[in-house]
């Protein structure tokens, strides 16, 4: 399945593996940052990059996306989003403490991990073609990709017990930047 994302002046084509065990995200969830106008390309001559938080708010609400796009202004989270990030982040630190016993070769994430096949690599922080994505884990598979025999599949944590719209977009966005490498 292809993700295709139209803005103003960016287009953006997400492709998402679901025989690789992706969640795929809808159609309609690529509606993405389309009324940024002008102020999208003075960001994208200025080099800001898009990232998964964006596109993500973009799925929730276009003004929200345009905040956080085009202002330096965060503002503070709603507090049961501080709590499901503070479960998302306590999930994620016990599953590597627990993979870390469990398997020798969990590295840190540089491109050069990257390139000697490490089975897996944590902390992830990828940036290709004007977009920038988080990644927890990223899981050595078997497959052919541009780094050989074998490629990555990204996994992110949420501290709910059911997957989103939201999480399963920002899934597919964070295995867009993956296969550019």
């Amino acid at each position: 399945m292809t993700l295709y994302i139209y803005t103003h002046s960016l287009f953006l084509a997400i492709s998402v593996l679901p025989q690789r065990g992706f969640s795929t995200a809808s159609i309609e969830d690529a509606r993405l940052i389309s009324n940024f106008g002008s102020q999208i390309e003075v960001r994208l001559a200025m080099k800001t990059v898009l990232n998964s938080e964006v596109v993500v708010a973009y799925s929730q609400c276009p003004r929200k996306a345009f905040l956080l796009f085009c202002t330096k202004e965060k503002g503070t989270p709603h507090e049961y989003v501080q709590i499901i990030e503070q479960r998302g982040r306590a999930t994620r630190r016990k599953y590597i403490k627990t993979l870390k016993q469990k398997c020798p070769d969990v590295q840190p994430y540089s491109t050069d991990n990257l390139k000697k096949k490490s089975d897996f690599l944590i902390n992830a922080k990828l940036q290709a073609g004007g977009l920038e994505a988080g990644c927890s884990i990223l899981t050595k598979v078997k497959g052919s990709s541009s780094l050989g025999r074998y490629s990555y599949e990204p996994t992110i944590f949420v501290g709910t017990h059911r997957i989103s719209k939201e999480q399963r977009l920002e899934l597919a966005f964070v295995a867009h930047p993956l296969c550019l490498y």
